[in-house]
């Protein structure tokens, strides 16, 4: 499938989703770079009635969905090494401040 095709294949998705077609929203669906006369002869294809399959761009929202997956899994771990940098801080302080006593006790 050329570049022109699936700038029609994506603004059919576009469509079938009740989206606005328009080169951004266009560009968006695409997982790759589609020179700017591609894309317009694309959207200017698709607006003259060609529509094409939109199953091949599934597979973009299901790449956008790891990708949300993992995002949500590296938030969760980041939080957990945040959770465990602020008790070793607490410990720290702690410690420090049982030192100070201990100095000014001397």
């Amino acid at each position: 499938m050329n570049e022109i095709e699936q700038v029609v294949t994506a603004a059919t998705s576009l469509e079938a989703q009740g989206k606005k077609v328009t080169t951004a929203t266009v560009k968006s669906q695409l997982p790759f770079k589609v020179s700017l006369p591609a894309m317009i002869e694309g959207i200017k294809r698709f607006q003259n009635g060609t529509r094409l399959n939109a199953e091949p761009h599934s597979a973009p929202a299901k790449d956008q969905q790891l990708k949300a997956a993992t995002t949500d899994q590296q938030i969760a771990a980041l939080e957990q090494r945040v959770q465990k940098l602020e008790q070793d801080n607490k410990a720290l302080v702690a410690m420090l401040e049982q030192i100070q006593t201990q100095l000014k006790a001397d």
